[in-house]
């Protein structure tokens, strides 16, 4: 992702260490975050400025920085946070034990949570951040947000490598069988959000249709070893 720079240089000269505290109760960092998700989705990455976060946030743009270094921080967290993150760190939490002995069941839960959050508002702006930015750059996109993708690429490949020596999955390409797991279910997600219906039916309807696409992915899938 090509990102825009004008923001990024001008950081003040004195900063604390460590995660600023929350004041009076009020969860800055994130206030910033979903009102730059905002901005970035209206306006486009690239024609947001640090002070107009800072004026929606409704606070000052030195206040932003003892947050977040640059604008591309900023980006990166909501990455971290409503997008790639939040994967890995949905996957990497899974407990091993429990996932050999009811890899269905366990797999069953972690798709359904990766449904829930591709349904999010969240979700949903960053997805069109990127591919806005996606279209501008070419392609191109921040080492940063490279790496955190390469981490959800790194933790989903450590899970499904687990599967397979425990001899639940088929000993093939890793990718295609992360691949033909996770796409149906994105696929899924997309189409409800395109369809304008998001009643309380339609979602639950749609994550039964989760629930049966992971039970036959598992069937064509070789018995577990003894």
């Amino acid at each position: 992702m090509n990102l825009d720079t004008k923001d990024v240089e001008v950081t003040p000269t004195l900063r604390g260490r460590g995660r600023p505290r929350k004041e009076g109760g009020r969860d800055t960092r994130s206030e910033i975050l979903r009102a730059s998700l905002d901005l970035f989705a209206a306006k486009t990455y690239p024609d947001t400025s640090i002070r107009e976060i800072a004026r929606t946030v409704g606070i000052t743009e030195a206040a932003i920085y003892g947050h977040f270094e640059s604008k591309e921080k900023i980006l990166l967290g909501l990455f971290e946070t409503y997008g790639p993150g939040r994967i890995a760190r949905l996957f990497g939490g899974v407990d091993k034990v429990e996932l050999a002995a009811c890899p269905v069941r366990v797999v069953t839960d972690l798709l359904l949570s990766f449904y829930d959050h591709f349904g999010t508002e969240e979700s949903m702006k960053l997805f069109k951040v990127h591919a806005m930015e996606a279209i501008r750059s070419g392609g191109k996109q921040s080492p940063a947000i490279v790496d955190v993708e390469c981490r959800v690429e790194e933790t989903l490949d450590e899970v499904f490598a687990f599967l397979q020596e425990k001899g639940v999955l088929e000993q093939c390409n890793r990718r295609v069988l992360i691949a033909q797991l996770l796409a149906p279910v994105m696929v899924m997600r997309f189409h409800l959000f395109k369809s304008g219906n998001h009643s309380l039916e339609a979602v639950a309807n749609t994550r039964e249709l989760v629930k049966e696409h992971v039970a036959i992915f598992f069937k064509r899938q070789p018995a577990p070893r003894e």
